[in-house]
């Protein structure tokens, strides 16, 4: 199950404190006035004591601050959701890797490794059985017999390759792809 929040108010006000050098229980005052419907305004003329007498100027940087952080949650749920959804959620590093994460961009980062790889000439070269050889190469193990020579019994009507010449193109591409992914 996916935690609805992972951080409480006081921890906003602690954040958002440390941030812009105020007392956290101003500002946590001022956060749960604010909730209930209080403006700025009012906040700063007519509860200076209790929000350690800040400036208008100043709640509407806290209030700013603590709406992105509210964004910033609501976008964490949504990466938790669909690690959720796609099965991923028993994989403890996304999952941990997610509820650590401290920027947006990481976020972004955790969602970009679910997203299906585009359509490729390496995909392709895959499909038509050329990952074996792929992987001979990878290991970079003295061959037995020519690179040539391997490409030449790739060729068979199944994978539709006519020359060893494009039957290394597609292992260079599976290549490429598997060396730029690690």
């Amino acid at each position: 199950p996916i935690p609805t929040k992972y951080r409480f108010p006081m921890e906003d006000a602690l954040m958002i404190a440390q941030r812009l050098k105020l007392n956290p229980k101003h500002v946590e005052v001022l956060l749960k006035l604010s909730e209930r419907g209080n403006s700025p305004s009012f906040l700063s003329r007519y509860k200076r004591d209790d929000v350690g007498f800040v400036d208008e100027m100043t709640i509407l940087k806290i209030l700013k601050i603590h709406r992105e952080a509210n964004v910033f949650e609501d976008k964490r749920r949504s990466v938790l959701k669909t690690l959720q959804e796609k099965n991923i959620f028993d994989d403890s590093r996304l999952v941990s890797l997610a509820k650590l994460a401290r920027t947006r961009a990481e976020l972004t980062d955790i969602t970009l490794c679910l997203q299906p790889y585009k359509s490729s000439k390496a995909i392709a070269a895959e499909a038509r059985g050329l990952k074996p050889l792929a992987d001979i190469l990878l290991q970079q193990q003295p061959l037995t017999k020519s690179l040539e020579a391997l490409a030449s019994d790739s060729i068979t009507p199944e994978s539709g390759f006519t020359s060893p010449d494009e039957v290394l193109d597609g292992v260079r591409a599976i290549l490429t792809e598997d060396i730029a992914r690690d």
